[in-house]
């Protein structure tokens, strides 16, 4: 993405929410090693 206008605007200077979706289960005690990251499992089928 080098050199497009989509990489150029692209900044991580605020704060911001993501969603990463990992198949299985991630146990709680994993948010530490994730510097802090809230986990939340939705369960089967989501």
């Amino acid at each position: 993405m080098t050199g497009t206008k989509e990489g150029a605007e692209l900044k991580f200077t605020s704060p911001a929410s993501y969603r990463i979706c990992v198949k299985g289960f991630l146990d709680e005690s994993w948010s530490e090693r994730l510097n802090g990251m809230r986990i939340t499992n939705l369960g089967q089928g989501f």
